[in-house]
């Protein structure tokens, strides 16, 4: 007795001696159903029924329980409830029952109850109107559950409960749906009885027992879910109803009970396959499907690769359901294989289900593809997710795609080996592409394949494809996406040497691929899963270049639609950026193989649907002529000549790609909205200069115009402009190429800079936003300015940077004064003029040194700048007379509260000031030849080398022997000695050595040297000389740095012309390694305060430090070799009675000249009181402005101390070598035992140039020669980096080899201890990341570097940049979530050879500023030398203000 059904599919027969109550009126067996049921409920007697008759008997009846009417389900529920009774409590069975435990009976009675629970699940029909409307009913319609025509039909046509109006109904009317939830609602609980069976009594069932429930199980499954007739549909609404609320959980309890049950008979599978595509019409059942797949998928792949991998048990987890199910490995494998194939082809199904399909078949890929991963790669540190599309799948597809999370299993027990042990030693790698392609290819291809209405299937494909002509074409759109999705993922999965793709997989996925790229809906999928498709190294894969160019300019040109729905506008929006940066990204794997394959011929009909691709977004008609112009100008710039005979022409070429990638790249900086992909943009734009500028030189102007008009002609994002000026600055290093087609980009965008800059702090409301603008805008207006020596000639671009920076300069009295304009009207005060001091500041400006916070007025000072009159810039700024001592603001707040804007900070405002003081100091060593024009690699050192605190040392020495001087111990505070020493005669004690210091203006040492040595008793001192006469050595520090002057008197006659005399020279050192330097020089003149003229006003001149007609030659290191070191050093020890030479440098260091040239100064003093005088620090009113800084050790230490400080950005970088991720710490540091690639060498070669480490005077970091003798090196105006390469240190034990000597590793982990960027080079990309806990300082950004082998790949580079998510810093989750902060490359972009070095180079020393800008402790090199200078004026500045006697005594000491 159980349901007919059943017994219709041939899986169970009926027994005919049962089924004895199925003819009774329905009285009388609901009556004898309800005393036996009640009877047996309460009874304490378990011996009622003591016999296995007398249990036959009672479940005859029972079991018609369950087969009453909905009225009735009263009785069911208790009969339910009995059965479980008897099935999990054993103490409460009757005695027949427990009697037969273990026997046989038991068997046959666990089946009696699962056949009865089976004829709950028989659906009811309800009351027909009349007897004749039954009778028609059952002539001419069978529902599946009433009984076949045959043997049994008659016997068993009681089981559907049939009606008489001759039998009233005695329970209250109840509404049908109420009924029919309640009938749902029992056997849902009978499901779970059946569950539960099968869970705890599933060891004590005999095989046969697992086959009738699963028979069971599975009848009353298809009875419930195959599809019925439509003719049925009014007549049995009961079953809509049922199937539809029973369906997940009918699904779940069969595939549950179908895996416990180990069932291995092949024609219950067969069984199962043929019911189970009976119901595939169903969303659910597809989604059950997927999940029992998925969850075999896992087990199996811990089987097969290891414990690391996989799952141990088999997780069943969809709708919320989970549950853990541990089965055999062999039964596991078997199953797995069966139930993947209980699907047909997903093409032949309905377009959801279809879509559902293929979602399934993704997450088994992802599980095999992630094989040997530490996981998915949207968990990689510092990896964006991937991103959504336009249509729903896309964006559903790419979350289970990237990274499906495992189900949550409670009986989960970790394994005890970790993730990186078992890699190591097993090394499991995913089954090749040709194994999954063998399972699931045929599926996808179909799908994939399927007729779309953009373009017609080719003849090719037309072979493959099947189609369901049910439906229309457009609706497959979504499942096709996803299936490219899927094989895209496949292909990009890179494959052994040894088992590539078989051809026929390829062909069909280029075929595909090329008709799905030009399809709206399919393309974003694609785009969004190709990132790595061309870094795979598949064979062909490059040939799809012009595809993908074409598809791209369809995502970019905004022609995608989103289909919107319920979508709101912001989810709509946020579809389509994603969709932008899925393109822009593969663009960044494409961008360098035009250039690589230029003379390989574009297949014919590439272009097909360019057109569509061609129309950019672009609102009004001058934006549209704009890209007109523009996309002229890049046709232009890519002309090339007519082909030679014979060869390919040039329009047919991979080259011609170059004009289409270079226009939607352009072109986007117009269209595109997300400041996120704008910034990405401008990494990949700077990143395809870099790529083609060697072939196409005039590529710099084009690009730096363009990005120009964006940052000035558009309101932009502070960040999006912050990338602008990357961009910029990068493009500078390029200037040669720039100064050879474009000759007028330079000026023409600094110009432009200068006016941006005006604008913007010209809104003083503003500046608490713009100011980082600003400060970027200066730094980016001075590397083109310092990128070669077009500027100084040019008059009117002098006069506008000097404007700009004059702006920065005296920023915050501007703000200030604003601020007063706008409060209320107070008293007029007394304005106070200068005099003499302001033509000293401006000559200070115009030599190198910061502008004093004063502001000059003096008609003189404005003729130092008065080139060109009709420019009214710098005369505003210097005329602009001076309201407010600095002193009394200091303590306000100099920020702008218009129109409600927040404030400008005091500290924003700094900034500005501080980084236009850079400039004009940078400004004006570039006129004044300062570093020399022909250093083009950067210098190791931007300092002079001039070395006045020898000379000085010397001095205190000589003072010792003299006068007996005291050391530094036995000092006395710096205030204590210049009080004791004040009132001694200035003629008993000289309290200046032969370089005399003074604090200038709070923010300058200026040392003055008149005499390279000082008077003994034996000499007198000499001065400077030249065949020009006497003249002062003037050093000055100030947070720049250190530069060197020459300043002379000239006389000059006052005839109204001015007789201007530049002289500038280079300065050439020779040590060990040739190293550019120079002392700063710089060319201006300033006129005194006097108002009063004279035949012969007497002006200082301020020129070059020239060594050759100077002296300084003297002072400089000669070249010499080791033999003549040695020499000197003897005979300086053979001859201790010497005098000691008293210079610059060290004995054996200075070139001796002939008495002839030293001339006694006697107009040295003149000299030095008359630069005093002309600069204003000789006036009374100006003795605030300077301090005297008497001679001592202490002062000596000081400066000692600041010129050792950084003058720029000292970076170190450390850079591996590994074969691949699987290398132990040993090998990373000592290298493998194969020994290091070519490839990586050349590498090393092009991050910078080799120094020898024991002669390199810049910057070292940790190294010293004991460990390294050389290293790679690279230095420029802003930084300098030095490399850190393990493979280039040597053991310091001589008797042991590199890789013996251990401590050779504990000294490579000081070394790059504070290392924040480290490049590895992995030449097997499989497992590569598992590198990054290996490197064990505290890196915070990884650049991987990975060859692409091959003969088409070759010279081409894959670039990851992660982010170590290991460090749980402020700084590190910041920059994760900012990873665009890092550039110009940008992570999974591809390179070519001739790139490599630089961009990777750029992008550290990027990665490190970045690094440096997220710790709260970071203060720039000139910010650390400001503040030091500060700390020597508190040292020194003396606690009372000095009188006039005691000032001038100081400033006149001889």
């Amino acid at each position: 007795m159980f349901l007919d059904w059943i017994a219709q599919l041939g899986l169970l027969k009926h027994d005919p001696v049962s089924n004895v109550l199925a003819r009774f009126p329905l009285s009388v067996k609901k009556t004898l159903i309800t005393e036996v049921t009640s009877t047996l409920l309460v009874t304490s007697d378990l011996s009622l029924l003591s016999s296995m008759a007398h249990m036959r008997w009672a479940m005859e009846v029972l079991g018609q329980g369950f087969a009453l009417p909905l009225e009735e389900l009263s009785i069911a529920q208790e009969t339910t409830q009995l059965y479980s009774q008897w099935l999990f409590e054993p103490q409460m069975r009757p005695l027949a029952f427990r009697l037969a435990a273990g026997t046989v009976d038991e068997q046959l009675l666990y089946q009696t109850i699962f056949h009865h629970y089976s004829l709950l699940f028989q659906v009811r029909l309800m009351p027909p109107p009349s007897p004749s409307a039954s009778h028609l009913h059952h002539q001419h319609h069978r529902h599946p559950t009433t009984p076949l025509a045959g043997t049994h039909g008659a016997a068993y046509a009681s089981s559907s409960p049939s009606y008489s109006p001759s039998q009233p109904s005695t329970t209250p009317q109840v509404p049908i749906g109420v009924l029919i939830q309640r009938h749902i609602e029992l056997c849902k609980k009978v499901l779970t009885v059946l569950t539960m069976a099968g869970r705890q009594l599933g060891n004590t069932f005999s095989e046969e027992t697992w086959e009738v429930l699963l028979k069971v199980i599975l009848g009353i499954t298809d009875s419930l879910l195959r599809e019925q007739p439509t003719k049925s549909t009014a007549l049995m609404p009961e079953h809509y109803k049922m199937s539809d609320d029973l369906c997940e959980h009918l699904l779940r309890v069969l595939f549950e009970l179908w895996l416990r049950s180990n069932i291995r008979q092949v024609h219950m599978w067969d069984i199962l396959k043929e019911c189970f595509n009976g119901w595939t019409y169903r969303i659910p059942v597809l989604h059950q499907w997927a999940a029992s797949s998925l969850g075999l998928c896992q087990r199996v792949v811990r089987l097969l690769y290891g414990p690391a991998q996989g799952s141990d048990v088999v997780n069943l987890a969809v709708g919320g359901y989970n549950i853990g199910l541990d089965l055999q490995a062999d039964f596991a494998l078997y199953a797995w294989h069966r139930v993947i194939y209980l699907l047909n082809n997903p093409a032949k199904l309905t377009p959801t289900n279809c879509l559902a399909a293929v979602n399934g078949i993704g997450r088994m890929v992802e599980t095999f593809l992630n094989v040997g991963c530490t996981g998915s790669q949207s968990a990689i540190p510092g990896s964006p997710p991937l991103p959504s599309t336009p249509t729903d799948i896309f964006s559903q597809s790419s979350l289970l795609l990237s990274g499906h999370p495992s189900p949550v299993n409670t009986n989960y027990k970790p394994s005890s080996l970790s993730s990186s042990t078992v890699l190591a030693s097993g090394k499991p790698t995913s089954p090749d592409g040709n194994t999954i392609m063998h399972m699931f290819g045929a599926w996808l291809f179909d799908v994939s394949s399927l007729p779309t209405p953009d373009f017609a299937p080719s003849p090719y494909v037309s072979q493959w494809q099947t189609f369901n002509p049910q439906y229309p074409e457009d609706s497959y759109h979504e499942a096709q996406a996803s299936a490219f999705g899927v094989l895209c993922r496949i292909f990009s999965k890179p494959q052994p040497s040894s088992r590539p793709f078989l051809r026929i997989y390829t062909e069909r996925f280029y075929e595909a691929l090329s008709i799905g790229l030009r399809s709206e809906t399919s393309l974003p999928t694609i785009l969004a899963h190709s990132a790595e498709l061309f870094t795979s190294e598949l064979e062909g894969v490059r040939m799809m270049v012009p595809d993908f160019v074409v598809g791209i300019r369809m995502a970019m040109s905004g022609q995608i639609r989103v289909a919107s729905g319920y979508m709101s506008q912001e989810k709509q929006k946020q579809i389509l950026e994603d969709l932008h940066l899925a393109a822009l990204r593969v663009a960044g794997c494409i961008m360098c193989l035009p250039n690589h394959f230029e003379k390989v011929e574009l297949k014919e009909g590439w272009n097909l649907g360019l057109s569509k691709s061609a129309n950019m977004t672009l609102d009004g008609k001058g934006a549209r002529e704009d890209k007109e112009i523009l996309a002229e100008l890049i046709r232009v710039l890519y002309t090339a000549d007519p082909p030679v005979d014979g060869s390919t022409a040039t329009s047919k070429r991979f080259t011609t790609l170059k004009y289409y990638i270079l226009e939607m790249l352009l072109s986007c900086l117009e269209t595109e909205t997300s400041s996120f992909n704008l910034r990405y943009l401008l990494h990949l734009i700077e990143v395809y200069v870099y790529e083609d500028v060697a072939f196409c030189p005039g590529l710099v102007g084009v690009v730096v115009k363009t990005i120009q008009e964006k940052i000035v002609a558009v309101q932009v994002p502070v960040d999006v402009a912050l990338a602008a000026f990357d961009v910029l600055v990068g493009c500078a290093g390029l200037y040669e190429y720039v100064r050879r087609d474009s000759k007028s980009c330079a000026r023409e965008l600094v110009l432009t800079l200068c006016r941006y800059v005006d604008s913007l702090l010209a809104n003083h409301a503003l500046l608490a936003t713009t100011h980082q603008l600003v400060v970027r805008a200066y730094e980016c207006m001075l590397q083109w300015i310092l990128a070669g020596q077009w500027i100084v000639g040019d008059q009117d671009c002098h006069l506008a940077v000097i404007s700009s920076i004059g702006s920065g300069l005296h920023i915050v009295e501007r703000v200030e004064e604003h601020e007063a304009a706008a409060a209320l009207p107070k008293p007029p005060q007394e304005k106070r003029r200068w005099g003499g001091g302001a033509a000293g500041n401006a000559m200070i400006s115009a030599v190198g040194a910061p502008l004093s916070l004063g502001k000059p007025s003096s008609n003189s000072a404005v003729k130092l700048f008065q080139v060109n009159n009709k420019y009214p810039g710098p005369i505003k700024i210097l005329n602009h007379e001076f309201k407010k001592d600095k002193d009394s603001h200091k303590n306000r707040s100099a920020s702008s509260s218009i129109s409600g804007h927040t404030k400008a900070s005091r500290q924003d405002l700094s900034s500005i000031q501080h980084a236009a003081e850079m400039a004009m100091i940078q400004f004006s060593n570039q006129l004044g030849n300062f570093p020399v024009w022909t250093d083009d690699i950067g210098p190791s050192r931007m300092s002079t080398l001039w070395n006045d605190i020898a000379l000085n040392r010397a001095s205190l020495i000589s003072r010792r022997e003299l006068v007996g001087f005291e050391p530094l111990e036995h000092q006395h505070q710096q205030h204590q000695y210049r009080h004791a020493h004040s009132a001694r005669p200035a003629q008993d004690i000289d309290l200046t050595g032969p370089v005399r210091y003074f604090l200038l203006d709070r923010r300058i040492i200026l040392g003055c040297c008149e005499a390279p040595s000082v008077a003994t008793a034996d000499t007198e001192r000499v001065g400077f000389i030249d065949d020009r006469g006497p003249f002062v050595v003037a050093t000055m520090r100030d947070s720049s740095g250190k530069n060197s002057w020459k300043v002379r008197m000239d006389h000059l006659e006052n005839n109204g012309a001015t007789k201007t005399r530049h002289h500038s020279t280079r300065l050439n050192i020779q040590e060990s390694e040739k190293i550019s330097s120079s002392v700063a020089a710089a060319a201006s003149q300033g006129v005194g305060h006097s108002a009063a003229s004279t035949d012969t006003p007497r002006v200082l001149t301020v020129e070059a430090a020239d060594e050759s007609s100077i002296g300084l030659k003297r002072y400089v290191r000669p070249k010499a070799s080791t033999t003549e070191l040695k020499h000197a050093a003897s005979s300086t020890a053979s001859s201790p009675a010497e005098t000691i030479q008293r210079t610059a440098f060290e004995p054996g260091e200075t070139e001796i000249v002939s008495s002839s040239q030293h001339v006694t100064q006697g107009t040295g003093s003149s000299a030095f009181r008359i630069l005093l005088a002309q600069m204003g620090y000789l006036s009374l009113e100006n003795r605030s402005r300077v301090v005297p800084l008497l001679l001592s050790e202490r002062l000596l230490a000081e400066l000692q101390f600041l010129d050792d400080l950084k003058e720029r950005d000292c970076i170190g970088v450390s850079v591996y070598f590994a074969k691949s991720g699987d290398v132990t710490y040993d090998e990373l540091i000592y290298g493998a035992p194969s020994g290091l690639s070519k490839d990586f060498s050349r590498f090393l070669d092009c991050l910078g140039w080799p120094i020898q480490v024991e002669t390199h005077p810049g910057y070292l970091g940790h190294l010293n020669k004991e460990l390294c003798r050389t290293t790679p090196y690279f230095a420029d105006r802003n930084c300098e980096v030095v490399f850190h390469v393990p493979y280039l240190m040597h053991s310091s034990n001589q008797d042991l080899s590199t890789v013996q000597d251990h401590r050779l590793m504990d000294q490579f982990r000081s070394v790059v201890m504070q290392d924040q960027v480290a490049i590895v080079w992995v030449d097997d990309r499989e497992r590569m990341v598992n590198l990054l806990p290996l490197v064990d300082q505290s890196v915070m950004v990884f650049i991987l570097i990975h060859p692409l082998e091959g003969d088409s790949a070759g010279g081409l580079f894959w670039i990851r940049i992660l982010i170590q998510g290991a460090h749980t810093t402020a700084g590190s989750v910041r920059m994760a979530a900012n990873p665009l902060m890092i550039g110009p490359l940008a992570d999974g972009m591809l390179v070519s050879r001739h790139s490599l070095g630089s961009l990777v180079r750029n992008t550290a020393i990027s990665a490190d500023r970045a690094c440096r800008m997220m710790t709260d402790s970071y203060s720039e090199p000139s910010a650390v030398r400001a503040r030091y200078i500060q700390e020597v004026l508190q040292m020194h500045q003396p606690d009372e203000p000095e009188n006039i006697s005691e000032f001038y005594r100081a400033m006149f000491a001889t």
